[in-house]
């Protein structure tokens, strides 16, 4: 059962393939003892470019309608202008001022990223 969702901003077609892979991933689990946690950050998403928001635009978004529903959704909740800081922040609980991350986009071959020594989510919930 989905306990959170997390919604930040994608084109429509990149957001329903990735809820389609987590709902699938998400029901292939056996009742796990502690929630799941599932966080969908696109970039770039208009407020009522999903379904759920605004039906009478006609854009159909099945999957994120279900997911949104079926969970958590956060609203009112703002973000850097480019991708990696939002990311960032998100996965750390941290401004990006404190990870170095507020003025530039980590790309793969980029020489730096968030110190080693930082906590992510998923080291915050296994504790």
């Amino acid at each position: 059962k989905l306990q959170f969702l997390y919604l930040i901003g994608a084109p429509a077609e990149m957001a329903h393939a990735v809820a389609t892979g987590l709902v699938a991933l998400a029901l292939a689990h056996a009742a796990p003892s502690k929630p799941d946690i599932v966080f969908i950050v696109a970039d770039d998403l208009g407020f009522n470019e999903v379904g759920y928001r605004n039906s009478s635009r006609g854009l159909m978004t099945p999957f994120l309608d279900d997911l949104a529903f079926s969970g958590v959704v956060l609203e009112n909740y703002y973000v850097q202008p480019i991708c990696s800081p939002t990311r960032s922040a998100l996965m750390t609980g941290r401004y990006p001022v404190h990870l170095g991350t507020q003025a530039n986009v980590i790309y793969w071959d980029t020489p730096w990223g968030i110190d080693l020594k930082e906590k992510f989510i998923p080291q915050i919930a296994k504790e």
